[in-house]
């Protein structure tokens, strides 16, 4: 998953770290060495908008991506996606969600996942999908590049 997102250029991931997609954040600092894309922690899933805000002027000319954990942190980026949006500015999203319920742990794993995840900022999204291999998440996001 790192190579195929370096393969797209991102220059950086705004996220607050979560445990369902920890292994690709681990991932993107250990074996992708946290350069192109750099791992950007942000204290709430919210703090996005202002990570974002805080670049600008540069950000139209870079290659943004970002992780949310589960229906909460989605809940949390809503603002940040929707002023993307307005603004015009493309951004990856890249959202923690545990489909199969055999695979869960119990506790917070249950509690933020959902069938739809990305139905909350559909309607102010170009386009989305939810991968279920790797070679799915592969030709996801280049399709969303």
């Amino acid at each position: 998953m790192v190579d195929v997102i370096k393969a797209t250029g991102m220059e950086y991931i705004a996220s607050n770290p979560g445990s369902s997609f920890r292994s690709l954040q681990e991932s993107i600092v250990n074996y992708g060495g946290n350069k192109k894309p750099e791992f950007l922690t942000c204290t709430r899933t919210r703090n996005l908008r202002w990570r974002w805000r805080m670049v600008m002027p540069r950000r139209r000319a870079s290659r943004w991506a970002s992780s949310a954990h589960g229906t909460v942190g989605l809940q949390h980026a809503t603002m940040a996606v929707y002023n993307a949006w307005c603004d015009r500015v493309p951004v990856m999203m890249f959202a923690g969600n545990f489909l199969d319920a055999d695979k869960r742990r119990p506790g917070v794993e249950w509690y933020h996942c959902v069938q739809d995840p990305a139905a909350i900022h559909r309607d102010f999204t170009k386009w989305d999908d939810q991968p279920v291999s790797l070679q799915h998440f592969a030709e996801s996001v280049m399709r969303a590049l």
